[in-house]
């Protein structure tokens, strides 16, 4: 399950980098930018679920510390995938 997780977060962040180059070049048409939003979104959020089930499955190989350290980037990821979100909806609603 980690290695799915792993490619569902790393797959959206890197297409998030082409659809940027593809829109920035004028290769995309349209409204490149909520697309990038979108993607970034989902990956964050699969990050995530991604170390969140990585903890869940070898938590018991690391300290304390690194435990912590999961635990606030598991924060990190879904906190900024929120705010984005919201800037998001602010934007385009």
């Amino acid at each position: 399950m980690t290695k799915i997780f792993y490619v569902m977060t790393m797959v959206p962040l890197s297409a998030s980098s082409i659809i940027t180059l593809g829109g920035v070049s004028n290769i995309i048409k349209g409204d490149w930018v909520i697309k990038v939003f979108s993607v970034v979104i989902f990956g964050g959020f699969m990050g995530g679920w991604y170390v969140k089930s990585l903890l869940k499955e070898e938590g018991m190989h690391f300290s304390k510390m690194e435990i912590e350290k999961y635990k606030f980037l598991i924060k990190s990821f879904w906190g900024s995938s929120i705010a984005l979100l919201v800037m998001a909806l602010i934007i385009y609603l």
